[in-house]
């Protein structure tokens, strides 16, 4: 049987090439083999390395010039060298099953293709499908790291809380009461029924409610600093604090006027309702001052909220002046903050509204990250900046609202807090509004323990605590931040 004729030589090397490239130089080759290319002699061995070591994407672009099929172009090995070789481009046209032609599997694969092959790497050809949004595994490590840490804090501070006090129990012992209380175990008598006393009916919702205060304030002021892109921003700017307080001295001064007017299971409560609702409803009067043709202007809510928030307190003088002696100590000992009078029944009017704030946040992460590169650029990155700001503004007014009706004001939480988390986790929401609670909460909770024993068997304001850790604290950041930049 005689052998079937030789390939030509030119038609051998478009079968390497058709095997090593992709399916875009495939496409590419009729624009490139002129007929006044048929004729031409074979191709030389520098022409034939240098196609084979051009991309897909160089395919695609000589198949795009209208000069690729002018007569010799092809003959001329000169031109061939303008295309660069990528690895990458080989890799993925590779990991491509299409990217062999029926025919072209005779010829082996020359030595050069091969080296390509093995060092473009697996690596090369999962990285374009895994988009730019793909982050390493590595890289959540420190985030993971910190959460944890912060999430420790916040167990030992919750802890520490139920345990030290002017009656101190022993750890372990105020476990073995929520135990007992969980699997319907009491005590009847003794130091058994003295200790539950004190860790269900006092400190279990004292140490409830500073959670809840702790975490909201902080994440309110993560999300506001987001919102007004600045770091100096705190929940105080939506004028929830100064509507609460005058709400709050209005109940005190004609609150017996509207007592007889409530139910009793709410009796108690009539003070911290009075203050979320004036709470709320400064808010709104801000958020409708600075909405304008259905738009929300940062700054015409930043003035419009220390406006009104000097508006409430001129008002709130106004009713201090009018009120009693013992009326003014008892709206004077709520404006500094505390959670001596924590109850059940106030752990139950906070919890929805906060717990409502810190379910919202992780939502607001991606459009406070886009927002941070102006409203422009988040618009453009497919944010409806509009809803965002309204949402937030209105999540924010309802936790801390709630947070100041429960515990009075306590200050610098809300500033502190996310500095501190920012500094160690960064600045991206998604991390940053999660430790912020945690650690809002394992601070609020400290400094309650502080003004618990300070004092002892007396009690400081919260608020008196967390202002002298605070201001120094953020007086050090600043100087620390203006000697960086220097």
């Amino acid at each position: 049987m005689t052998a079937p004729p030789a390939a030509p030589a030119h038609d051998t090397a478009r079968a390497v090439i058709a095997r090593e490239a992709g399916p875009q130089d495939d496409a590419a080759s009729p624009l490139e083999a002129s007929p006044a290319d048929a004729g031409t002699a074979p191709a030389s061995a520098p022409a034939l390395g240098t196609a084979r070591d051009a991309g897909p994407q160089d395919g695609m672009a000589s198949a795009s010039r209208p000069d690729a099929s002018v007569p010799g172009a092809g003959a001329s090995p000169a031109s061939a060298p303008a295309r660069e070789a990528d690895p990458q481009d080989h890799a993925a046209s590779a990991a491509r099953p299409e990217a062999s032609l029926p025919g072209a599997g005779t010829a082996p694969a020359s030595a050069p293709a091969r080296n390509i092959l093995r060092e473009a790497g697996p690596q090369d050809d999962i990285a374009p499908a895994a988009g730019p949004d793909a982050i390493a595994p590595d890289a959540h490590r420190p985030v993971m790291a910190g959460l944890i840490v912060f999430a420790v804090l916040a167990v030992l501070a919750f802890i520490g809380a139920l345990a030290i006090g002017p009656f101190s129990i022993a750890p372990g012992r105020v476990m073995a009461v929520i135990v007992d209380a969980l699997s319907g175990v009491s005590a009847t008598s003794g130091a058994g029924l003295r200790e539950k006393v004190v860790v269900l009916d006092v400190r279990l919702p004292r140490a409830l409610l500073g959670i809840l205060v702790g975490a909201g304030t902080a994440v309110a002021g993560a999300v506001m600093q987001g919102v007004f892109r600045n770091a100096l921003a705190d929940p105080g700017l939506v004028g929830v604090a100064p509507g609460a307080a005058l709400a709050a001295v209005a109940y005190v001064v004609f609150g017996s006027t509207f007592v007889a007017l409530l139910p009793p299971a709410v009796e108690s409560l009539g003070m911290p309702l009075a203050a979320f609702a004036g709470a709320l409803a400064t808010t709104l009067i801000i958020g409708r001052l600075a909405t304008y043709d259905g738009r929300t202007s940062v700054a015409t809510l930043l003035f419009a909220g220390l406006a009104l928030g000097a508006l409430a307190a001129a008002g709130t003088g106004v009713m201090v002046f009018m009120a009693s002696e013992q009326q003014t100590r008892e709206f004077l000992f709520w404006t500094l903050g505390s959670l001596g009078g924590a109850t059940w029944a106030k752990v139950m009017l906070a919890a929805p509204f906060v717990i409502a704030l810190l379910v919202a946040s992780p939502f607001l992460a991606r459009g406070l990250d886009a927002l941070a590169l102006g409203e422009a650029e988040a618009f453009h990155a497919g944010i409806n900046v509009e809803r965002l700001k309204r949402f937030a503004i209105i999540a924010v007014a309802a936790g801390v609202g709630a947070a100041v009706a429960a515990a009075g004001v306590v200050g610098f939480i809300g500033l502190v807090v996310p500095h501190l988390a920012r500094l160690m986790l960064g600045p991206a929401h998604r991390a940053l509004l999660p430790a912020s609670a945690l650690l809002g909460a394992a601070v609020l909770l400290g400094a309650d323990i502080l003004a618990r024993m300070l004092a002892a068997p007396a009690e400081l304001p919260l608020g008196v605590v967390t202002a002298l850790v605070g201001a120094p604290f953020f007086l050090w950041l600043l100087l620390a931040r203006r000697a960086f930049a220097g």
